[in-house]
Order: structure tokens, then C-alpha cells, then sequence
């Protein structure tokens, strides 16, 4: 794999329209810092192959008289351009032209309208940046993290009271006094559920005192939701800093959750309770390495601030794995439903995903919203646009977001005050 030790991007932009070469470099400016080279066949490519050496060739499937095949079949001749990563776009898919650009190891297919999101990961895989210090990169690499992984189960088990409520879920025959008992029997937890029940969010006009009276009030829903959340805030802490804060980023948890919730109601698309979950823990990778690589992640948020850039794509750069798969993999290892895990997992690039499940593009929506009004931080400093794959599975359209937001009855200000 190239590995580019330069901050800039170099890139040998081939064929296609002016639209495409607008839309190209329109991209390109949210992922990387770039300079770019345009030919339009491809006498000009080798050309300007011979003069230097590109980190990355973006191609249109018709390069000026001939195609991207016939591109990568001159390339051939040159064993150092052989390693020159090169991503073809093709306005629609194609059995035969993907078997005919078959002919290189470091080709991919992109296919058009032009997603940012699926190009930032392309370009993280085919040229990553590393730019961790020698220490860092010691302890903070795929194989590293995955080594770690694991042992998952004793890195981030499943608090118990979760597993219990999953075990009420599952049984036809429990109630709510079966809830009830359960959260009784951890004073912390019942102690911060009602801390959050008797929060401005509710506004109760009268205390809430007891677990039975919350459950009654707000319903079993919401109080098992409100467990679920408040077992991973005790359960998993870390410290703040400048780039990471800790109580903006269970706020950013907490505010997709009940941001999905709403959505799953509006689209009638995913049942409301895993719905919550999801938006709950899309991003629980980022606790994961936060605790466990705390040093060098802080150093890839850092780097993502500073570039401006997605922390997922960043993350893949750094690492060769980032915070949606780490999630994934915790969320695999708790045995959760396998569209619950494919959400967490691809809730940055919902294109890529293998399943059809809308709870992936329910989360990837709803990261999206909470982002858009504020609602507590991330550490993700880029916002991802709307994969329109999404919206289409949705029943939704980009320019109806936000009147759909006005209609879910979420205030921004009421959320940022649950927790704290």
C-alpha cells in the first residue's frame, strides 16, 4: 500500500466533463489538501506520468477517444506507474466494464452521482496519511487494535444491567415491575436515572422519587431507554480535553438516540426501541479507543480538527481502521442484532453497506441531524452530506430535512440539558 509522506494530495485528473472535473475537485477540498493535474487522453496521462509521479489517478470511464481500460493497459509498460492507486468513475454500474478494469490490483470503481463519502474512504485506503509520531504508531495501528479487540469482552463488556434489560426484552412474559427491580438493584444507575427523569427535559412540574412512579409517568419505553444510557455513561468514562469533551459527547450519543427514535416513528421504517440503541451507540468505537488508545487518538482528533476533515476518514488514514468498525466489533462481540451492528458500522458510509437494513441509514440520518442543530460534539469536525441512498430509503428528500426536523419535535436546548 502507498503510504504518503506528504500532507498534499498529488492528483492526475483524466477525461470526463468540466461538471466532472468541478465536481471532482469540489470533493477533493473536504478531504485533503491537493494539487491536480487535468489531461484530457491519454497521450497527455502518459505525459505527465513521465514527468512525475502521482499519488493517485481519478479517471472517467472515456478518456478522450479511448477508455480507462485501454489507461490502464499503457500503464502496464512502466513497473512503477503499475502501483499508481487509480479510481475509475462509470455513471452507472457494469458487469463488463468492471471486468475489463480488472487488469490492476490498486484499481476501484466509483460509480456517479459522486458520493464524498465513498471517494474520502477510497482515498484513505488507496493513499493514507501517517503522520502519528514513531511511538504513536507502535501501539496505534490496525494490527494493534485489532489485537486488542480481542479481548473485548474484558475490554468493554456489556454492562450487566443492559444484558438484563435486553433479557426482559426477549421474554413475552415480563413487565414492568420486571424492569423496575432489575434498575433497583444498582442504587448508581436508579440514582442517575432519576436524575435525568426529573432533568429540564421532562419539565415535571413534581419530583419524581421512585424508579415504579418514572416507569408509570414516562412508560416502560422511555425508562428502559434511560437505563440503557445512563448504565454506558457510568460504565464507560474517560477524561476531557479540548478536542474530546466527555459530557458533549453523551449528549451527542444521547441526542441521536432520541433524534433516531423520533425518525423511526416519522418513517415508520425501524421499531422505535432499536432505533434508540442504534443512534445510542454509533459512535461507542470512539470510547473504545479513547480509553484504551487515549494518547494516539486524541492525536487523530487533533489532526482532524486541524485538516478540518471527517474523523472516520481520518481515523482510516492514521490507522487502516477507524471508530465505525471498532464500534461494530464491540457491538458484534454484545451479540446485538446483526442490522443494529451493520448501523453502528456503517453509519458514515451507508453505501457500503452489504445489508439493505434501514437502520443504517436511519443512524447515518440521524448522526447527520445532531450535527446539523448543535446538539452536544462528537469530535467529528465534518459534517457528512446525506448519502442520497439514504434519503431515497427513507422516503425522504435533502431539501425536506429540515422541515422533517421541525415536524419531530426535538428541542435542541431541552436535549443538551438531560445529562448535565
Amino acid at each position: 500500500m502507498t503510504v504518503s509522506v506528504k500532507g498534499r494530495l498529488e492528483v492526475l485528473l483524466l477525461g470526463g466533463t468540466q461538471l466532472f472535473s468541478n465536481q471532482i475537485r469540489s470533493i477533493l477540498q473536504h478531504i485533503r489538501e491537493f494539487n491536480v493535474e487535468i489531461g484530457d487522453n491519454i497521450q497527455d496521462a502518459l505525459q505527465i506520468l513521465m514527468r512525475s509521479k502521482p499519488d493517485l489517478i481519478l479517471s472517467d470511464w472515456q478518456v478522450g477517444s479511448h477508455t480507462a481500460r485501454e489507461l490502464l493497459q499503457a500503464m502496464q509498460v512502466n513497473e512503477s506507474w503499475k502501483s499508481i492507486p487509480v479510481i475509475v468513475c462509470l455513471d452507472e454500474p457494469s458487469t463488463e466494464k468492471s471486468e475489463q478494469l480488472e487488469t490492476m490490483s490498486t484499481v476501484r470503481i466509483l460509480f456517479k452521482p459522486l458520493n464524498q463519502n465513498v471517494l474520502s474512504r477510497m482515498i484513505a485506503e488507496l493513499v493514507p496519511i501517517r503522520k502519528l509520531g514513531e511511538a504513536d504508531k507502535q501501539v496505534y495501528n490496525e494490527g494493534s487494535i485489532r489485537r486488542k479487540l480481542r479481548m473485548i469482552g474484558r475490554l468493554a463488556p456489556l454492562p450487566t444491567l443492559v444484558r438484563k434489560i435486553m433479557e426482559i426484552l426477549k421474554d413475552p412474559n415480563s413487565s414492568a415491575r420486571d424492569l423496575a427491580e432489575e434498575i433497583k438493584k444498582d442504587q448508581v444507575i436508579t440514582a442517575r436515572i432519576l436524575k435525568i427523569v426529573n432533568s429540564a427535559y421532562y419539565g415535571f412540574h413534581r419530583e419524581i422519587g421512585n424508579v415504579d412512579h418514572a416507569i408509570v409517568v414516562l412508560g416502560f419505553d422511555e425508562v428502559m431507554n434511560i437505563a440503557q444510557a445512563a448504565c454506558l455513561m457510568n460504565g464507560f468514562s474517560f477524561e476531557s480535553d479540548e478536542y474530546f469533551n466527555r459530557e458533549k459527547f453523551w449528549i451527542h450519543a444521547l441526542g441521536t438516540a432520541y433524534i433516531a427514535r423520533a425518525l423511526s416513528r416519522y418513517t415508520r421504517k425501524v421499531e422505535s426501541k432499536d432505533a434508540f440503541v442504534v443512534g445510542l451507540l454509533h459512535d461507542f468505537g470512539k470510547v473504545v479507543l479513547i480509553q484504551h488508545f487515549s494518547k494516539a487518538y486524541k492525536e487523530v482528533i487533533k489532526l482532524a480538527v486541524e485538516q478540518n476533515r471527517s474523523l472516520h476518514s481520518v481515523g482510516l488514514d492514521v490507522a487502516g481502521i477507524e471508530h465505525a468498525e471498532v464500534g461494530s466489533l464491540v457491538a458484534e462481540s454484545w451479540q446485538l442484532p446483526v442490522p443494529l451492528v451493520s448501523a453502528i458500522r456503517y453509519h458514515h458510509l451507508p453505501s457500503l453497506a452489504r445489508t439493505n437494513g434501514d437502520e443504517v441509514h436511519l443512524a447515518h440520518i440521524a448522526n447527520i441531524l445532531c450535527h446539523r442543530y448543535n446538539i452536544g460534539a462528537s469530535g467529528n469536525p465534518a459534517v457528512d452530506d446525506p448519502d442520497p441512498a439514504s434519503l431515497e430509503a427513507l422516503n425522504i428528500a435533502d431539501n425536506r430535512l429540515e422541515k422533517i426536523w421541525e415536524s419531530l419535535d426535538i428541542d435542541p436546548d431541552r436535549m443538551r440539558r438531560i445529562l448535565w
